[in-house]
């Protein structure tokens, strides 16, 4: 005997079809870290790339902001199993970013507050 009547398929929405199995969508992000949001002062935030022979290249808030910006819209379905559909960004690309970086290497470590 089962809990539910004869043809019950469980709730439909939106995202029918383009729902990957096992996720469940969601319009938020989910709470993903412990501590609170820092919230930074801008005078004094910088991004800071250092390639392994230690040669950096920095830039200010304000250089960062008047770099060429994306907006990308995209789908994100996380390991936990949610997914946020048509999630829109805006930053600076990495290509950017790296375009004077000259670099062997494989593989990077950020860092962040």
């Amino acid at each position: 005997m089962t809990g539910f009547s004869p043809g019950f398929r469980g709730r439909t929405h939106a995202f029918e079809g383009r729902l990957p199995p096992g996720q469940y969508p969601t319009e938020s992000f989910p709470v993903l870290s412990a501590g609170p949001t820092p919230h930074p002062d801008t005078a004094q935030w910088s991004f800071t790339v250092t390639d392994e022979t230690g040669r950096q290249r920095s830039w200010t808030w304000d250089e960062m902001m008047n770099l060429p910006q994306q907006e990308p819209t995209v789908h994100i379905h996380c390991v936990t199993r949610w997914s946020k559909f048509a999630t829109r960004w805006r930053g600076v690309s990495l290509d950017v970013l790296l375009d004077d970086i000259d670099t062997a290497a494989g593989f990077v470590v950020a860092e962040s507050y």
